[in-house]
């Protein structure tokens, strides 16, 4: 009978375990990468040669990392809603995906831009014609259009939409009707004798 040796042994456990942690260690990492030109990328995987790479690691990353359907447009949502209000560290607490970083840097680089001779409405139909948008607004449409019409999904999507093309959502302006159920004042009469028993009244 052939027993195996404490190093065998010892070796296959080694090889055991890194074989069954490797794959965690890639799952949510995020990875910044600068452009030749001085862009900013992001990418769940190394960059290219050529780019100078940091690992971007989500701070207190939600239970929900790799968040699936309805989860990943609601989380996308919150996202954009706190870049829309300037909140960027509350945005980069919520991001987990490679598209969320790429928004906050989207945002971030659009602060530091100097806006000389481009005026607002260059700016949003810039926004308007990113591939973000037409995204949000594909989302928007989705939703809008299902059948089983969750508001909440709907408000997200629109809310992403309105912040990520660079849109000032309308504001809603309820109207009222009020109805007036005072008696009209009674107007006073004056009677004046022409003679022969005739009045004229005004």
């Amino acid at each position: 009978m052939i027993q195996d040796s404490p190093c065998s042994k010892f070796s296959a456990l080694v090889a055991f375990v890194l074989t069954a942690t490797l794959p965690f260690a890639a799952i949510g990492q995020t990875y910044k990468c600068k452009t030749p030109t001085g862009g900013t990328t992001f990418s769940d995987v190394p960059c290219p040669g050529g780019m100078r790479q940091e690992q971007v690691a989500p701070r207190d990353a939600p239970a929900y990392s790799a968040p699936q359907d309805s989860n990943a447009r609601m989380l996308t949502a919150k996202v954009a809603e706190a870049l829309g209000s300037g909140d960027f560290g509350r945005a980069k607490g919520l991001a987990v995906t490679t598209e969320h970083w790429q928004m906050i840097s989207n945002a971030e680089n659009g602060l530091r831009q100097p806006t000389t001779g481009r005026t607002d409405a260059d700016l949003r139909a810039e926004s308007k014609n990113s591939r973000e948008c037409k995204e949000a607004q594909q989302s928007y449409d989705v939703e809008a259009s299902s059948i089983r019409k969750d508001g909440a999904q709907i408000n997200a999507a629109k809310r992403r939409m309105y912040s990520v093309c660079g849109m000032t959502e309308p504001t809603v302006i309820e109207n009222k009707t009020v109805i007036n159920d005072r008696p009209a004042a009674r107007r006073t009469t004056f009677c004046t004798p022409t003679g022969g028993g005739n009045m004229v009244c005004n």
